[in-house]
């Protein structure tokens, strides 16, 4: 009995030793490097003209390559995803670090059957709106490009390549769009949350933030 309890104990501790020193491998998605070991986004050249077609494509009015850091009427929103379910709006200030600036921004959230867009607009031009973000967070919810919701993360990495590792549970795209050749400033990013067996149940995106 004796050898029987020892033999099954030097297997646990062989096991325990065997997985500290790399021998378990954890998916990739799982991110347990560390910070100190950053994933190394890896992307073809298709790849990455994908993702930046998608990221260009989901909550812009009018998708296009050279539409993504422009101001857009409420009408072009309505015309491309239909009324919303329900929308509301607040002001915030629009420079908070300088209390001699007083000019506010009016944010509104679009609420949509499966997903929810937010823009913004200086309060001096209300119906002048710009991209701010945007969710999606029902598998019902097209996506398009070959992706979607309640997909494996696999299938993710297959269309656009292997993302960067995110906050717990998450991992994200980012990637810069350049309006000329020598000017880069519009980066956008899409955070995908994902369950413990690695599916995507949430997608975040985030388009250019300086105006």
């Amino acid at each position: 009995m004796r050898l029987c309890t020892g033999l099954i104990v030097a297997l646990l501790v062989a096991s325990s030793a065997l997985a500290q020193q790399g021998g378990v491998e954890e998916p990739w998605w799982r991110c347990s490097c560390t910070a100190d070991c950053p994933l190394t986004p890896l992307r073809t050249p298709d790849q990455q003209r994908r993702l930046e077609d998608f990221g260009r494509d989901r909550f812009i009015p009018a998708p296009g390559p050279d539409r993504a850091d422009r101001t857009f009427p409420p009408s072009e929103l309505i015309a491309r995803f239909g009324p919303p379910l329900r929308t509301r709006s607040e002001k915030i200030r629009e420079v908070p670090q300088d209390p001699d600036d007083k000019s506010l921004l009016v944010v509104t959230t679009w609420e949509y059957r499966g997903f929810r867009i937010v823009t913004q607009a200086a309060e001096s031009e209300p119906d002048l709106l710009w991209m701010e973000s945007g969710e999606a967070f029902d598998e019902k919810l097209s996506l398009g490009h070959g992706v979607g919701l309640g997909q494996p993360i696999e299938q993710w990495e297959r269309q656009f390549g292997r993302p960067n590792c995110g906050p717990a549970h998450s991992v994200v795209y980012k990637w810069d769009v350049c309006p000329t050749e020598d000017d880069c400033s519009l980066d956008f990013q899409v955070l995908l949350r994902l369950d413990t067996s690695g599916k995507v149940e949430h997608m975040e995106w985030s388009g250019p933030a300086d105006r």
